[in-house]
């Protein structure tokens, strides 16, 4: 007989943990008043924005009223913001000092940590918050936020006063009360999720909240069945929504025909006795943006290589790195400087920039990046000696504290 290999693995079941969750009423003001309640406290709470626009706004926001605080100075400086603007580099570097004070050991864990983020947090990083606030987003994701809350089992001294049990507030969906009209989403939000998934997710939690004995969301127990609420097709909002929730739907379904028809464009024929290699040609998909589009489908975005000229007219780079110090980055780059020039990469969403933007850009490439395979195909973003840009959508400026912001012609998201 063959030979039999027993395999045994521990058991995945989680002990129940019940998250308790709320609707904070109020949109970023609401937020900046709950973190200047609990600031003083101690503690390390989250914050999640759904656009990188909110975010900048309530890190300054937070910023300028915390600085008023008896211990403004310190609370400011235990104040992280992270998002997808900053060059590659300094998230980097913001992400691994976040993982090792927030992670499982806790014998580095600040006593205060105030992270005002995007959803960069979620993506892989292992991080235990004591309180995190949340804009509305569809289910699953809120749930996948939950997951940060009290994610390993510190010792109860530890958390602050007011979060000794996970606690998670939800905001941009004004109170959740599915008796009044629907909430109106914040712009930006409307511009990241669809309608009707953030209003499924508002309506599924704000009926589960309301349950008798309910006291929130208790993880994994109750995650199958509001996620399964939230995207069953046949789900029915309450009657002071119907309008807003018909509206939602129709949109939907739009979507999936136009997604659909995208699909088709790309669907590889069956198999054939002549193999595989006349794939590409069919579906005509040599070109190379084509092909990326074949994989990624999504809101379009442009990588730029950050660089600032000084007065004098020398390019430098925006990184404090050693490797870069005092180059000017018009001249020959050693491997290790060019791999160092690549890392001050950051990506620009296309509601930001024009395509006449990025062909001025892609003109001021510097002749030596040619020769580098770091940064034969990089496009300089190269700013002013006050960090600034001129486009012709607008005028963009990096702040190493804030990430790049923008003020274009056409008002940018809140």
């Amino acid at each position: 007989p063959e030979p039999t290999v027993e395999a045994h693995f521990p058991s995945q079941t989680a002990e129940p943990q019940a998250i308790a969750t709320q609707f904070l009423p109020g949109d970023l003001d609401a937020v900046a008043d709950e973190l200047l309640r609990n600031a003083p406290l101690g503690g390390c709470i989250a914050v999640v924005c759904g656009t990188v626009s909110r975010a900048q706004h309530l890190y300054r926001q937070f910023t300028q009223a915390a600085a008023q605080l008896p211990d403004g100075p310190n609370v400011c400086a235990d104040t992280v913001l992270l998002h997808s603007r900053f060059i590659a580099s300094a998230r980097q570097r913001t992400e691994q000092e976040l993982v090792n004070r927030l992670g499982k050991d806790h014998s580095r864990r600040p006593q205060r940590l105030i992270v005002i983020s995007t959803q960069v947090i979620e993506q892989g990083l292992d991080l235990d918050f004591d309180l995190m606030i949340s804009d509305i987003a569809p289910l699953d994701l809120l749930i996948q936020r939950m997951g940060r809350v009290h994610r390993h089992p510190l010792p109860a001294a530890i958390r602050p006063s007011y979060a000794r049990s996970p606690r998670f507030l939800i905001t941009g969906a004004a109170d959740g009360d599915v008796t009044k009209a629907p909430p109106r989403f914040p712009t930006g939000l409307r511009m990241v999720y669809r309608p009707r998934a953030l209003l499924a997710a508002t309506f599924v939690l704000s009926n589960h909240l309301r349950q008798p004995g309910c006291h929130g969301v208790a993880r994994p127990h109750d995650v199958p069945r509001l996620v399964e609420q939230a995207y069953n097709a046949n789900l029915q909002a309450p009657s002071p929504w119907a309008k807003e929730w018909e509206q939602a739907c129709d949109l939907e379904r739009q979507f999936l025909q136009l997604q659909s028809g995208r699909a088709k464009t790309y669907l590889l024929p069956p198999p054939t006795l002549e193999g595989i290699n006349h794939w590409n040609d069919t579906q005509g998909i040599a070109v190379e943006g084509v092909a990326h589009s074949q994989v990624r489908d999504a809101d379009e975005s442009y990588e730029v290589i950050l660089a600032r000229e000084t007065a004098e007219g020398t390019l430098t780079s925006m990184d404090p790195s050693a490797a870069l110090d005092g180059v000017d980055l018009r001249g020959p780059l050693s491997e290790k400087q060019a791999r160092a020039l690549s890392a001050c990469s950051l990506r620009l969403p296309g509601w930001l920039v024009q395509p006449e933007d990025m062909e001025a850009m892609s003109e001021e490439t510097p002749p030596s990046w040619s020769s580098s395979p770091w940064l034969r195909h990089a496009v300089p973003l190269i700013v002013d000696a006050n960090s600034t840009k001129r486009c012709v959508s607008g005028v963009l400026k990096y702040d190493p504290h804030i990430g790049l912001t923008a003020e274009p012609h056409r008002k940018e998201p809140p």
